[in-house]
């Protein structure tokens, strides 16, 4: 996850289907407002500087890139994550997606 600066007053505009709520919960809710579902980098980074959230997560991209801080700061490409192996089964899918050394 990754935190913006708390802004006061109205998110900017954003562009996508779930803009419209941000803007509404943010005017019901006080509190720090965290964001998930389909978010990469730059969409992330988007909603956090709009101000529209205070917090990004970042799950399935997790799942499949345990080293994704590093891979977000040094512009690398990501793994893509196989639902087949999430939240069940063995260890596949959590522990052999690569990382990048290797």
């Amino acid at each position: 996850m990754r935190r913006a600066p708390r802004r006061k007053g109205r998110a900017r505009t954003l562009s996508w289907p779930r803009a419209p709520l941000f803007g509404a919960l943010r005017r019901v809710f006080p509190g720090a407002l965290i964001v998930n579902g389909g978010y990469d980098r730059a969409r992330g980074e988007a909603v956090l500087r709009a101000g529209a959230a205070d917090l990004v997560s970042y799950a399935r991209s997790f799942l499949a890139n345990p080293d994704l801080p590093r891979r977000f700061f040094e512009g690398a490409a990501l793994n893509a994550p196989v639902k087949e192996t999430f939240y069940g089964g063995g260890a596949e899918g959590y522990t052999d997606y690569p990382a990048l050394d290797g």
